[in-house]
């Protein structure tokens, strides 16, 4: 092998080296909010859910009942899930405390003027508090159910049977209280055939609630989203 042969492998697995040592520090949400404040706003126009979705919702907000109309039952979702996310992020990730803006009319009308403004006044921006480090907007919120086929043997006959398959997707932006982009925006998925519902790191009363067990384990996948 010539010597221009040798240096070209050397530079090659040199770069690749740190190419692999830069992904392998990169931080996580996880590990980048420890420390901060984040805000937490959930976009109650982007949510919505499919009839399967129904009797779980009603659990996981405790309010019970099919006859409850569904926007009620999509504001109540969506504030149980920011107080749960409130709470459950404060005590996972250390030293870090989160709040959930939609509680708050001042913060969450500041918050939206400050997304839809290009030019935001500085009288907006100093409404926000100068402890919030970031926000965590969750753009949308689809859940949805399709029906899956499953066939066995049992008896010496063949029997099969129709079962639910429960989906979701979020999509959040990060940015900081000056509304400008942490990183791109995240795209999460969770699907109870495909992903294991026992893998929740945050706590949404899991072993209680089906339906907080599944958003538990769409959540839990954004502290190890990397911080790009």
């Amino acid at each position: 092998m010539n010597i221009r042969m040798r240096q070209f492998l050397w530079i090659s697995v040199l770069c690749l080296s740190f190419c692999q040592l830069g992904v392998y520090a990169q931080p996580t949400i996880g590990t980048w909010s420890e420390g901060k404040t984040g805000g937490i706003y959930l976009s109650r126009k982007e949510f919505s859910y499919s009839m399967e979705w129904l009797q779980m919702l009603n659990q996981f907000t405790r309010l019970g009942g099919d006859d409850i109309p569904r926007e009620d039952l999509k504001l109540a979702t969506l504030v149980r899930l920011g107080q749960l996310l409130e709470a459950s992020l404060t005590s996972v990730v250390p030293e870090s405390s989160w709040i959930f803006m939609n509680e708050s009319p001042s913060l969450s009308n500041t918050w939206m003027r400050i997304r839809s403004a290009t030019d935001v006044p500085t009288s907006d921006l100093k409404s926000m508090p100068d402890s919030i480090d970031f926000i965590v907007n969750v753009e949308s919120l689809l859940l949805s159910a399709y029906a899956e086929k499953s066939v066995y043997s049992q008896s010496n006959r063949i029997h099969t049977d129709r079962r639910l398959v429960y989906t979701g997707t979020a999509q959040i932006r990060i940015t900081d209280r000056n509304n400008k982009n942490v990183m791109a925006p995240i795209v999460l998925r969770v699907n109870s055939d495909l992903d294991a519902m026992d893998l929740g790191i945050l706590d949404f009363d899991n072993q209680t609630s089906p339906g907080g067990q599944y958003l538990s384990v769409l959540f839990s996948q954004l502290l190890t989203q990397a911080v790009r």
